[in-house]
């Protein structure tokens, strides 16, 4: 039996709720989907240029690599880097170094696009999860559908605006390079305000060998902390999802109907937990209170909602299915987070360890 949804357009607290899930969960994916989109077009049309490191730009401490480069058609060009950052490695004068360059824009250039990948995937994933809570642990209202199809009216009269006929040829083309003229102008002027050095300068002064100590401390610091951090996570959601895991694999779903639903005071904070009735799979009757209390009544009395239980224990391990990410969110989040810690401790390790050995090499005697 299907479950049965209530309209919460007459709850404002339900609605703001949900509304808040899709119009934010939406807005971060949109981003994050624009950033990757961002590092598709970079990698498919842009052309790769051999180039080398040939002094930095110093805004205090954050350090911007220039970069010397030709393009085929000819052309020498020395343009900074828009990213900046203190990371003092691979800067170097004369590391080599392989660019993304449009031949129509050369002072706009990309080093790395794992960074914007990974600036996409921060955004996009969360999203997504913020989407479908919005979508699956709400009763879907008529006034959240209208504020999601405002939301999506409006992106696509932005898309129409950035890439409709009207953009497209000569006047299209004219308004685009006055628009990239104007950028380069004032990137210009900012890059003309900051000090031009080179990273060997750089280290000779009190300020970057203080920047060199912090460096170093934290490339032995990291990795430790970053593995703990990870480890604390996993185990948080082991915590979090041990009463999931006979869910997952055991559960079933049953059709079933709320009694009442009751409030509750929790810190100051009215709550309220629905108290639901259903039959499993050998017929026998069982109630529940809710697992979840919530600051607005999801449903009343009466209504049918879908039960998700396990056959063994089928009053204590049932609870109201709201959909997979309302219940098991936390963990996913929770390990991804661990994954990341984990992968940022190896990524440290590793550079540390490829300084170490760098350095090595420059000292060897010949």
């Amino acid at each position: 039996m299907e479950p049965v949804t209530t309209d919460i357009s007459l709850n404002p607290v339900a609605t703001f709720e949900q509304a808040w899930y899709l119009l934010g969960g939406g807005a971060l994916a949109l981003l994050g989907a624009l950033f990757l989109l961002q590092a598709l077009h970079i990698r498919m049309r842009a052309l790769r240029v051999p180039a080398v490191i040939c002094g930095l730009r110093r805004n205090g401490r954050v350090l911007h690599p220039v970069y010397k480069f030709t393009l085929p058609r000819g052309g020498t060009y020395e343009t900074p880097s828009d990213t900046g950052s203190s990371l003092l490695r691979k800067k170097e004068t004369g590391r080599a170094v392989t660019l993304y360059v449009f031949e129509d824009d050369p002072h706009t250039v990309r080093s790395d696009l794992r960074g914007t990948i990974a600036a996409g995937l921060i955004f996009l994933l969360p999203g997504l999860m913020f989407l479908a809570h919005g979508m699956l642990a709400y009763p879907f209202s008529s006034l959240g559908g209208a504020m999601l199809a405002v939301f999506l009216l409006f992106i696509a009269q932005r898309l129409y605006k950035t890439f409709g006929p009207a953009q497209n040829g000569a006047k299209g083309d004219k308004a685009r390079n006055e628009w990239r003229d104007a950028l380069n102008k004032k990137r210009r002027e900012r890059f003309a305000k900051m000090e031009r050095t080179t990273m060997e300068a750089f280290l000779q002064t009190p300020e970057g060998q203080q920047m060199a100590y912090d460096a170093e401390q934290t490339q032995r610091m990291a990795p430790p902390v970053l593995i703990v951090l990870g480890m604390i996570a996993i185990g948080a959601a082991w915590y979090m999802g041990s009463d999931l895991r006979d869910i997952l694999t055991y559960g079933q779903r049953a059709a079933g109907v709320i009694e009442k639903i009751e409030q509750e005071n929790s810190d100051g904070k009215t709550l309220y937990r629905a108290y639901v009735t259903f039959a499993d799979m050998r017929s026998e009757n069982h109630s529940f209170a809710d697992k979840t209390a919530d600051r607005h009544p999801r449903g009343q009395a009466g209504d049918t909602v879908t039960v998700l239980y396990t056959p063994d224990a089928p009053a204590q391990s049932a609870r109201i299915d709201r959909g997979f990410v309302s219940y098991a969110g936390w963990p996913l989040f929770l390990i991804l987070f661990a994954f990341g810690a984990w992968l940022g401790a190896y990524s440290v390790h590793a550079a540390a360890r490829a300084e170490v050995k760098a350095r090595q090499q420059t000292e060897k005697p010949e």
